[in-house]
């Protein structure tokens, strides 16, 4: 059985955006910008 849970982005530290050096933001390529990435977690038994 998979379930998928939050946690917070380690890329822009749950910002949901990332200040470039050049000025200015971006939105982060990794979350979409929610500052959240789901992580599929497994859990149970497999079945073989």
């Amino acid at each position: 059985m998979e379930n998928k849970s939050q946690t917070t982005c380690t890329y822009c530290k749950g910002n949901g955006y990332f200040q470039l050096v050049t000025g200015g933001s971006e939105t982060c390529p990794s979350c979409q910008g929610t500052g959240n990435v789901e992580t599929a977690a497994t859990t149970g038994s497999s079945s073989s």
